[in-house]
């Protein structure tokens, strides 16, 4: 199946939905920050020789706290529609929460996806 998070990554940018947002998504935040976008991130699930359980943070990061929930949710109804992938058997958005930076202080939403996958 390969990296789980650079499948949702390349998921995300493929998807229309979210370029008519202006949304990229990346695995780490870009040295030069757009004013919104989007990380993915694995915490964690186990895995076996034949299936995987990966739990991933997806933060959105936008200028103001309400643009983040906002897309947020267009984010997770987008990831809910990872199941179309040959490789995700499964996709549950476990939650959605106001999650700030504490360092740049930049407005961010964090979901919480989980995945059932099969390895090829």
């Amino acid at each position: 199946m390969g990296n789980v998070e650079v499948l949702l990554v390349d998921f995300f940018n493929q998807s229309p939905r979210l370029q008519a947002e202006s949304l990229e998504a990346s695995l780490d935040v870009p040295s030069v920050r757009p004013k919104r976008f989007i990380t993915v991130e694995r915490t964690g699930g186990p895995e076996n020789w034949i299936t995987g359980t990966p739990t991933l943070a997806v933060q959105i990061w936008a200028t103001y706290r309400y643009e983040a929930g906002d897309l947020a949710q267009t984010v997770a109804e987008v990831a809910r529609t990872a199941v179309s992938l040959p490789t995700v058997a499964r996709v549950i958005v476990s939650s959605v929460y106001n999650f700030p930076d504490p360092d740049s202080k930049q407005a961010r939403y964090q979901i919480v996806v989980e995945l059932v996958t099969k390895f090829d």
